[in-house]
């Protein structure tokens, strides 16, 4: 039965190695593997006794990363690479309880980022950790949430803004925005509102493409009837479009996700296991009328978060959950794997698009190189820049450092040849010759009053 909270992942290696992550009950967090014949190995648990909530995701290099938390209520972070799995705690909880945190992970600028919701004094708050060679920072909140089944979605584009998407009041309505991770300050910038709808704006789900495009979609709930909106933000500008109401309905829309696989844009929404959805093949200029979509899987369909580093199918499917089943190994809705084309050959156009895309992303790929080798050519002007620099500071303080060996060298040896009874000696004679002379001053001075003194006689006996 197809359930949003309940998510399963699954992930194609470079190498074209299909891993599938899952929870079970008796074997908690745990992964099998698809054989060539199209079945799945039996399941290797990796964590047992932890919470059903939790989220992963796979770099460029094909390594797992994992964010999870035990029956405690305690945080861990896990990477599984090369058959090895290396885990470190995130946070330690204060209470000996666990429940549903909404944990989620980004992988930017070479350092994880770690997002979740923690309960406080009958408030829910979004807190934010990075974890950078290999210690985790103390976490910072980011603002308060509403407690929901979707609180919040984060997003992170190819440039490495991290966007958090959530609601917050005006004091009139309860508003839909986003707040934008400054990287170099380590900050998280304003609370910038999108929505001017009346309604309660929630649930927001949010992907980027390759383009760098943000699509957003949530639920607008009004008195009696629910809108389930589209939105996108223009790249590298603080434009959003206009709200594009997809669909109206009396009741909620708590399962839907939107879904890029190439050019066309996808919402769709499950209800009572039936896909329900609405397309543009214009980059949301224009939408089809909603409709069901055809996905024979029943209660076997369940939600799936996919992501390939297989070089034919890289951004051919953008999506933070879909639709699926593991009917034949698996399938997705609104896109087709090399698994499910069975090893038929691919139509002439099919075999078009995909070499047009390779070259593109191989294009693509050159302009980053050459943009890092200028980068790093740079960087290593400035760093020979730098080590003359700190050449010539070093052989002055050489020099100056010489200079006083030498001074202290003279003040060694002026001290070895010095003559103390010499110095007493002087001394005690110039203080002898000292008092010598003050007494001789004195005894002048006496005279010269006696002087003055006969001269005074002298001249009153004349007169």
């Amino acid at each position: 039965m197809y359930n949003s909270n309940n998510k399963q992942y699954i992930f194609k290696q470079s190498s074209g190695k299909v891993f599938n992550f899952f929870y079970e009950e008796k074997l908690g967090l745990c992964y099998s593997v698809l054989t060539n014949q199209k079945t799945w190995t039996e399941p290797v648990s990796l964590q047992k006794n932890i919470h059903y909530n939790f989220h992963m995701d796979m770099d460029y290099e094909d390594c797992f990363h994992i964010i999870y938390q035990d029956k405690q209520g305690n945080i861990f972070y896990s990477k599984m690479g090369n058959d090895s799995i290396s885990t470190v705690p995130v946070l330690n909880s204060k209470q000996a309880s666990s429940y549903n945190k909404h944990l989620f992970l980004v992988h930017s600028k070479n350092a994880m980022h770690f997002f979740y919701t923690l309960q406080h004094n009958n408030s829910t708050m979004l807190a934010h950790q990075i974890l950078a060679n290999g210690q985790a920072e103390v976490p910072k909140i980011i603002d308060y949430v509403m407690d929901n089944t979707c609180p919040y979605t984060v997003i992170c584009d190819k440039s490495g803004s991290i966007y958090a998407f959530y609601q917050s009041s005006d004091g009139r309505y309860i508003q839909l925005g986003y707040k934008r991770y400054l990287q170099p300050q380590k900050l998280w910038g304003e609370f910038v509102p999108i929505t001017k709808l009346k309604g309660i704006a929630e649930y927001p789900r949010a992907v980027v493409d390759s383009k760098g495009t943000i699509h957003l979609c949530y639920q607008c709930r009004f008195e009696k009837y629910n809108n389930l909106i589209y939105q996108q933000k223009v790249p590298d500008r603080n434009m959003w479009t206009n709200e594009f109401t997809v669909h109206s309905s009396s009741h909620s829309f708590a399962d839907f996700s939107v879904v890029c696989t190439g050019s066309d844009i996808t919402v769709y929404w499950v209800r009572d296991d039936i896909i329900y959805c609405s397309s543009s093949g214009d980059y949301g200029i224009t939408w089809s009328k909603p409709a069901r979509y055809p996905f024979s899987a029943g209660r076997q369909m369940v939600c799936v978060y996919y992501k390939t580093n297989s070089p034919y199918e890289a951004d051919r499917i953008i999506s933070s959950c879909v639709p699926g089943s593991f009917i034949n190994g698996f399938r997705l809705a609104f896109y087709k794997t090399s698994e499910d084309a069975g090893g038929k050959s691919m139509s002439a156009e099919e075999l078009r698009k995909m070499i047009v895309e390779s070259l593109q992303m191989l294009k693509t790929s050159v302009e980053e190189l050459k943009e890092a080798d200028t980068a790093l050519k740079g960087n290593i002007t400035d760093l020979y820049s730098a080590q003359q620099n700190i050449n010539r500071e070093i052989t002055k303080c050489n020099v100056r450092l010489s200079n006083m060996e030498n001074e202290i060298g003279r003040a060694m040896a002026a001290y070895k040849n010095f003559d103390y009874n010499q110095l007493k000696e002087r001394f005690v004679s110039e203080l002898d010759l000292k008092s010598l002379f003050h007494q001789y001053e004195m005894e002048l001075q006496e005279i010269k009053r006696e002087i003055s003194d006969l001269k005074e006689e002298m001249a009153q006996k004349k007169s």
